[in-house]
């Protein structure tokens, strides 16, 4: 099955809060981000083809972490069974002010980083 992203993702693990859009507040952990979306892990079953707001720190160097708050349609949910979780991808539709700039200021010295070995 060929790949459909538009960005690579990078394998992360930052805790998370999803905001259904009936107010349903949703903790977990991002596994993998980039700028079109992340995977998350939960307990609790995030309903694909919904909107969501989604909140998550991004760490930056020699700042303080970046809290980012984005809009974004749950694109698939499925149980994981090695980890008796959901796991959720979620594409990114909306950045709050300087969300999407933070977050590329990250992937970018990851992907540095990542060259540099």
């Amino acid at each position: 099955m060929p790949e459909r992203r538009t960005y690579a993702r990078i394998s992360i693990d930052w805790r998370v809060i999803v905001v259904m859009a009936d107010g349903q507040k949703i903790e977990g952990r991002a596994k993998d981000v980039s700028l079109g979306g992340m995977t998350i892990l939960s307990d609790d079953v995030v309903l694909a083809d919904e909107q969501c707001h989604v909140y998550f720190m991004v760490p930056r160097e020699k700042k303080r972490d970046g809290k980012v708050e984005a809009v974004a349609k749950v694109v698939y949910t499925v149980l994981a069974h090695n980890m008796c979780k959901f796991r959720s991808g979620l594409q990114f539709t909306a950045f709050s002010e300087h969300g999407k700039a933070m977050l590329e200021e990250y992937l970018a010295f990851r992907a540095t980083s990542l060259l540099d070995g």
